[in-house]
């Protein structure tokens, strides 16, 4: 769907601002981005939870406009995992995993279980799947430890990779390696960040020696051979892994950010006085562009820039009416 096409459905509404078009989810009239530590869009399908009253878990279609509800997880749970070729969304609840059909969302299929003997306690982080399939992964938390935890999908086998006592909240394998996981820590106020990488059988490599003190908002790169980070109040920074390298790609205080598959755009939270606006940096011409109105910098949800159905879309959660509201930019009025 082109963003004209869009504009003509009935659920959403055009906003135009500074010759770039943005298009509201108008209907269901409440509805907030997915938490950005998992593939959460597809090629057309994007994954985010909508509703009268509590937003619960559905999925858009970009390409005709329709919105399936698809289940009564909320926002405040695991993020769910997306396979991007079949568009199906994978949910863990508790010990759990379903499949959601992109096409009959409200029709999960069981998928597997975490044992609850091997692993007690409530997921932290999570879900994540395999580069090939074969293994789901996700962070348990009980008695003070984390564990990560890894499903077998063929024989429903419940492995413990890597026990922590701290609490993490962001657990992806990585895009090329099915056997190496990052499992990472935010920063919070007077704490440093904290990640590893994680192998299985090997045990985990700190990256405490090549990621700033402070940290946070942790994903893997195109290919798996670096990360993306947010270095709080001061940039967004890229990380090679094979090289030990790390650069200061955006220089701003955002507070959470994205990145296309290229790397040439970057979209992040960024203050302004005491609100927040979503920007948006070109870094082939060291450009950088506001896109949103001004967000409550404190409010019960945050706006999550992600790019999503292949770069085709910049997605955030604004503020309309005291309500969250799920936007979408086309990213070539960006360029």
């Amino acid at each position: 769907m082109t963003d004209g096409d869009l504009a003509g459905t009935e659920r959403f509404r055009r906003v135009p601002s500074e010759g770039v078009g943005r298009y509201r989810l108008v209907d269901p009239p409440r509805s907030v981005g997915v938490r950005r530590v998992a593939p959460v869009s597809a090629a057309r399908s994007v994954w985010l939870y909508a509703g009268a009253e509590t937003p619960t878990l559905g999925v858009l279609d970009t390409d005709s406009g329709a919105y399936r509800s698809a289940a009564t997880t909320t926002p405040g749970g695991p993020t769910p995992w997306v396979d991007a070729e079949s568009r199906t969304a994978y949910v863990l609840d508790g010990h759990a995993v379903a499949a959601h059909d992109a096409e009959r969302p409200a029709e999960p299929r069981p998928v597997g279980r975490f044992d609850p003997g091997t692993v007690p306690g409530a997921p932290v982080a999570g879900l994540t799947r395999s580069v090939d399939g074969e293994q789901f992964g996700a962070v348990f938390a009980a008695d003070g430890e984390s564990r990560l935890t890894t499903l077998s999908v063929d024989d429903g086998a419940t492995a413990v990779w890597h026990t922590r006592d701290r609490r993490y909240d962001t657990l992806r394998f990585s895009p090329s390696d099915p056997s190496l996981t990052l499992l990472a820590r935010d920063a919070t106020d007077g704490v440093g960040g904290e990640a590893w990488l994680a192998r299985e059988g090997l045990g985990a490599r700190p990256l405490s020696q090549l990621l700033p003190d402070h940290h946070s908002d942790l994903r893997w790169g195109e290919g798996g051979t670096g990360l993306w980070y947010v270095e709080p109040g001061r940039g967004v920074g890229s990380l090679h892994l094979e090289a030990g390298h790390r650069e200061r790609v955006w220089a701003t205080a955002a507070r959470e950010a994205d990145a296309t598959r290229d790397g040439d755009l970057l979209a992040g939270t960024v203050p302004d006085g005491e609100a927040v606006r979503v920007a948006v940096y070109d870094r082939r011409d060291d450009r950088e562009r506001v896109v949103s109105d001004p967000l409550p910098a404190d409010g019960a949800w945050s706006p999550r820039p992600q790019f999503v159905c292949g770069d085709r879309w910049l997605l955030y959660t604004a503020t309309v009416d005291g309500a969250p509201r799920v936007t979408l930019v086309p990213v070539d009025a960006l360029r």
